[in-house]
């Protein structure tokens, strides 16, 4: 949407961005429940199902359903797997599911194209996601994402997003897509700010704690004042491990 690489998109862009993201998925999402209710109903109504199975039980299966969800890809997929290979795997259960009612709940409809079509996409889902063609996927929608910067890593914490780009011996963090830390040459005009500014309002700060980005040379800056003691917190743990890593 023509927005450069790190530079915070404004209300115009975010709303129709966050539609066109979130439409298909939403849309679709929604749309299964619907469908997979319809067929309830047509089930019950031809004793196909027992009617001591209500559409509230659906909704409260659902319910744990998500619950679990998220805590499978908070703390288990989104810190081993990438976000392309969790979409995929997500896909292929939902063709799988698919597969499943036509052959226990509607196998009249087996044999239909509908049918041949969900295991075409399930084989192909599977593929992709077993084979080298998924991470070569998922590396070059990278590239095309950042704009043709080196990207020399991209990691999914479960608390945000941590890409490291090279240009011209600069490399600079981004946090959820923002600019965190430039190394080794940092943003001297903006870290000067965020130092001198509150310190030279306060007049006499002893006690500093500093919230984020200090290995980008804002800690320099404040040591500069003599007799402060510093704390630095990164808010996402896993942000100092990769500093050593990558510098």
């Amino acid at each position: 949407m023509s927005v450069p690489v790190g530079q915070g998109a404004g209300f115009h862009v975010l709303v129709p961005g966050a539609m066109l993201v979130l439409l298909p998925v939403c849309f679709t999402h929604g749309a299964l429940f619907t469908l997979g209710c319809s067929i309830y109903s047509d089930l019950r109504r031809n004793h196909r199902v027992s009617s001591a199975d209500t559409p509230a039980k659906a909704y409260i299966l659902e319910g744990l359903g998500t619950l679990a969800g998220a805590a499978l890809v908070t703390f288990i997929l989104i810190p081993l797997f990438s976000s392309f290979s969790i979409t995929i795997a997500v896909s292929a259960l939902n063709f799988l599911t698919c597969i499943m009612l036509f052959i226990l709940l509607i196998p009249e409809k087996s044999g239909t194209i509908l049918s041949y079509f969900s295991v075409i996409l399930l084989a192909v889902t599977v593929i992709v996601l077993l084979s080298p063609l998924g991470e070569k996927i998922h590396r070059q929608s990278i590239s095309a994402q950042w704009g043709g910067e080196e990207v020399v890593h991209y990691h999914n914490s479960i608390y945000d997003n941590i890409t490291v780009t090279s240009q011209n011996g600069q490399y600079t963090i981004y946090t959820g897509g923002m600019p965190h830390i430039t190394l080794p040459y940092p943003d001297i005009e903006s870290i000067e700010e965020r130092a001198h500014f509150p310190l030279l309002s306060h007049g006499d700060a002893k006690d500093i704690l500093i919230l984020g980005g200090g290995a980008g040379g804002i800690i320099n800056e404040v040591l500069k004042y003599p007799g402060t003691y510093i704390d630095y917190l990164e808010l996402d743990p896993e942000l100092g491990p990769s500093e050593k890593v990558f510098f």
